[in-house]
């Protein structure tokens, strides 16, 4: 009879560290840890290279090499989204109540406003300094 009360000791202990370890991950080390897994999730890199132009036999270019920037939302992050559609909205030239809908839609992580934005548009949205607002 002793050995089954030992086997059971055994087991009670062994859960009881499993449940103190994770107690600690989740409760009191997890803060921390959400921020190491994010900032492993988002990665921000740029592309090196550079393209040639390309020419005619007069050398008028045809096609050049210009940055372009993809302006998206992260809806999560957004306090007021109102505020922030009327902001965006001007500089970007699109509907704000669209804007709206979208930043609405439940479960999006992150929402694409704008496609192929130059650089001066890019750094006016960046002077505004916005929660939730990429490029």
């Amino acid at each position: 009879m002793w050995r089954i009360w030992f086997i059971f000791w055994i087991f009670g202990i062994g859960f009881s560290l499993v449940g103190l370890r994770l107690f600690y991950w989740s409760i009191l080390a997890g803060e921390s840890l959400r921020q190491e897994a994010s900032s492993q999730y988002f990665i921000e890199f740029q592309l090196p290279s550079s393209r040639g132009s390309i020419s005619d036999q007069k050398n008028n270019n045809l096609a050049l090499s210009q940055p372009a920037f993809l302006v998206y939302a992260q809806p999560k992050l957004i306090k007021d989204i109102r505020n922030f559609a009327s902001k965006v909205a001007g500089i970007l030239f699109i509907d704000e109540e669209s804007v709206v809908a979208d930043l609405n839609v439940e479960n999006r992580f992150w929402v694409p406003l704008a496609h192929k934005i130059e650089q001066p548009v890019v750094e006016k949205l960046k002077e505004l300094n916005l929660e939730g607002l990429g490029f």
